[in-house]
């Protein structure tokens, strides 16, 4: 929010996860939209809600090196970015989420999606990585 210098509106959601539930504060920011690096196609998103922390780390994100320990997943192009993660995108975003291509997993190896935002790549890791380029 203080990044993109704009103002949302005070709210209170129950955030539920592995069972529990809490209120936490947060805000609503309406009109927001987002596109990917390669495109120009704008996504519109649903309703915004901040929260102070988001529950990944800048070393959980894919980097090109990774994915190529898997060649079959040699059109997997990821670009570098020397950036914190900032937004994270659900599937209250279907457009967002809707695939293009998807390169199916190779015995224990990831599966990999295309989508207007850019490639997600997806495996049962440690790392649990999730990668939006």
């Amino acid at each position: 929010m203080r990044q993109l210098n704009i103002r949302g509106r005070k709210t209170e959601i129950i955030l539920r996860t592995m069972g529990q539930e809490k209120p936490v504060h947060s805000y609503i920011l309406p009109d927001l939209e987002v596109c990917g690096l390669e495109t120009r196609d704008y996504i519109d998103l649903p309703k915004v809600f901040i929260h102070r922390d988001i529950p990944v780390k800048k070393e959980n994100i894919l980097r090109q090196e990774d994915v190529q320990r898997w060649p079959y997943l040699k059109e997997v192009q990821i670009p570098r970015l020397e950036a914190e993660i900032g937004l994270l995108i659900g599937t209250n975003a279907p457009r967002a989420m809707e695939p293009w291509r998807v390169i199916n997993s190779e015995g224990d190896g990831p599966y990999a999606v295309k989508t207007t935002l850019g490639w997600v790549v997806l495996t049962g890791s440690k790392r649990g990585w999730q990668q939006v380029s």
